[in-house]
């Protein structure tokens, strides 16, 4: 059976624990092993998993088939490179890396090793998000206009505008772009294509000079014409999570925090609320790429090509110009 270690164990891996449960219960795989330098950390999740926690990095990698990377955004290239040359697969939280210079290392090790290396771009398949894409490439919706994205967070009440601990540091983090808003751009791209060209600002209430950012507007140019619109930030007054997607023979947009997809297409009189029927975890396809041998739809490229319009939406903010892509 396909045994799974887990390296790191915030926050984030208590969700990939639930996605992971009934995978194992359905004896598609096992979870082995966790390791965080955090020893608490680790022996609550392996507890909550029936796995092992072990002592370091060397101990995971000897008891699993495939590691899911969820540490810290600046151990991501590092830690994803160790468990390719062990000859491991890998799911690797997003960002791949902070820099497209380290984007690249892990890409050459993937090609390398030749193992199954999968970014965790998991708002690909939110119910919402899925359904979106399904509906634009069906045809429902004509040709691609406009998609939309803002994912904006409020502070809570009493809190000053700065964010707090390691993700304070934008070169731990790479700030809300890389943090939180590298999910938005994935599934912008996703649902347009190609981006050919940027144009951006960023905002930060830190002091520090960029890559920090706290809030960010960027356009997206696709290459088949359509225009994609990102707006995000993590320290805002009110927040918003919404998307729209604008076709030349219908529309979608959500609803009520993205819990509801409402559709109207050119014949229709008035948008109707679809159903969502949920499309399969980001583990569940993580497994199954391993399953069937073949990298899995957010693959390692996929992880680069975010990396790099990161970085184009930091260029195009300081020097004030649209950045093409290349």
């Amino acid at each position: 059976m396909l045994r799974i270690g887990i390296l790191g164990a915030g926050k984030r891996a208590h969700g990939h624990l639930q996605m992971l449960k009934p995978l194992a219960q359905a004896g598609r795989c096992r979870l082995s092993a966790v390791w965080d330098p955090v020893v608490p950390a680790r022996e609550e999740l392996a507890r909550d998993c029936g796995a092992q926690a072990v002592g370091g990095l060397e101990d995971l990698l000897k008891a699993s088939d495939a590691v899911i990377v969820i540490s810290p955004n600046r151990f991501h290239v590092e830690q994803s490179i160790a468990c390719l040359e062990a000859g491991k697969h890998v799911y690797c939280e997003k960002p791949l890396a902070l820099t497209v210079a380290d984007a690249d290392r892990v890409v050459a090790a993937v090609e390398r090793t030749r193992q199954l290396f999968m970014t965790g771009f998991s708002i690909r398949w939110s119910p919402v998000a899925w359904h979106m894409r399904r509906l634009l490439n069906e045809g429902q919706l004509g040709k691609l206009l406009a998609v939309t994205s803002r994912r904006i967070a409020g502070r809570k009440a009493g809190d000053d505008v700065h964010q707090s601990g390691w993700r304070a540091d934008a070169a731990q983090t790479g700030g809300v772009l890389a943090e939180i808003l590298a999910h938005e751009l994935d599934w912008l791209r996703w649902v347009g294509g190609e981006v050919v060209s940027v144009t951006a600002r960023t905002f930060t209430y830190q002091t520090e000079a960029p890559p920090a950012n706290d809030h960010v507007v960027a356009q997206l140019h696709f290459a088949n014409g359509g225009v994609g619109t990102l707006e995000g930030g993590w320290r805002a007054f009110e927040s918003e999570y919404s998307k729209s997607l604008f076709g030349s023979q219908g529309a979608a947009i959500t609803r009520d925090w993205q819990r509801e997809l409402w559709v109207r297409g050119a014949q229709a009189a008035q948008s109707a609320k679809l159903e969502l029927p949920p499309p399969p975890s980001s583990d569940e396809v993580f497994i199954e790429a391993i399953e069937k041998g073949q990298q899995p739809p957010s693959d390692v490229h996929d992880g680069r090509a975010i990396v790099a319009l990161t970085e184009a939406v930091h260029v195009s903010a300081a020097e004030g110009r649209s950045i093409s892509i290349k």
